[in-house]
């Protein structure tokens, strides 16, 4: 899907909306920031969400401004200054002040740590692999479209383990939002641009990513955190998001699907 134009709402137009179902994905991380009254600069949000980011070794991932603006048709960056590889060679993930994108990429880097830095670490081997076939292209291969597609828009379906094979193949015909009234399965936001069209009240279609997940499904931190465990597990197979999904995007609203 592609990234929304940059809105001027306000921060209010955040706390609106802090308890509608679409944000469950990102409910841990909204809590530290419930008392605020407008954008905190970039230093201030990682300090209030620096608890929830993942280790690594020497310290933790973490937000740092970033102010530079390429142009549309700048030259390719080398590979050891491209945006993923940054993330994961050094642990900070560029953030713009103000900028409603990059806040809930921040949420969901807070909400999905193990999930996101998997993501990150698998970018940045595709791009490193590219760099040794000779191609240093902008343009971005299908397996990073897919991983891309999962990172800006991607809505985790969980269903029951032994009801993922059914689960799959009935995506191709029926609605998500029928499996979701049948109590067969729990959608979880993980797409940071998804979550940018709906606190702006866009209209937005979801990419719809199955995952197993053991119930039950009531206790949400528990269980955005065993999908996030099982995104992180899918993300270590390079045959999973090689390519689009098959089966039709799901329309999300403020009260979910």
């Amino acid at each position: 899907m592609p990234i929304p134009r940059q809105h001027s709402r306000p921060w209010s137009a955040l706390r609106d909306c802090l308890d509608a179902p679409c944000m469950d994905g990102v409910a841990p991380a909204l809590r530290p920031l419930r008392d605020l009254d407008a954008f905190p600069p970039v230093r201030e949000l990682d300090a209030r969400l620096g608890d929830l980011f993942p280790r690594r070794e020497g310290g933790r991932y973490r937000l740092v401004e970033d102010r530079g603006v390429r142009p549309r048709r700048a030259p390719p960056q080398p590979v050891s200054e491209r945006y993923d590889v940054v993330i994961d060679a050094r642990g900070e993930i560029p953030t713009r002040s103000g900028n409603w994108h990059d806040l809930f990429n921040a949420l969901v880097w807070a909400s999905f740590p193990r999930a996101k830095s998997r993501l990150s670490a698998r970018q940045r081997r595709l791009h490193e692999d590219r760099a040794r076939r000779g191609d240093d292209r902008n343009a971005r291969t299908r397996g990073q479209d897919a991983l891309a597609l999962l990172d800006e828009g991607g809505a985790l379906s969980l269903c029951a383990p032994g009801d993922l094979d059914a689960f799959t193949r009935e995506l191709i015909d029926r609605p998500l939002a029928e499996m979701v009234r049948e109590g067969r399965a729990r959608v979880l936001l993980f797409g940071h641009a998804a979550l940018e069209h709906l606190v702006h009240g866009d209209g937005v279609r979801a990419a719809v990513i199955p995952l197993a997940v053991r119930g039950p499904w009531g206790a949400l931190d528990d269980v955005r955190a065993r999908a996030d465990l099982a995104l992180a597990e899918a993300l270590d197979d390079d045959d999973a998001f090689a390519g689009p999904p098959p089966w039709p995007a799901a329309p999300v609203g403020l009260t979910g699907v």
